[in-house]
């Protein structure tokens, strides 16, 4: 998908329909969406995104984690 004014209307048309629909999971989605709805907007509207700023870190992280950094257990005595 594009970004696109008309993209707005279709995630209007979306939440609606997910709305009537009888799945209670869409219906939190859907909830969030509307909760958010400008932030949902410019990310279907827009073509600014932070991808590469995303991916930095993803990659950051893995790289700390693969060396022992970021570890859910207490570290060990290093020297």
């Amino acid at each position: 998908m594009r970004p696109a004014e008309a993209n707005a209307e279709q995630l209007s048309t979306w939440i609606t329909t997910a709305q009537a629909e009888d799945v209670p999971h869409r219906h939190a989605f859907a909830r969030g969406l509307e909760r958010d709805r400008a932030a949902a907007n410019a990310a279907l509207t827009r073509a600014y995104h932070n991808g590469g700023t995303e991916g930095v870190n993803n990659k950051t992280k893995l790289m700390s984690s693969s060396r022992g950094h970021f570890s859910p257990r207490p570290s060990q005595n290093r020297t």
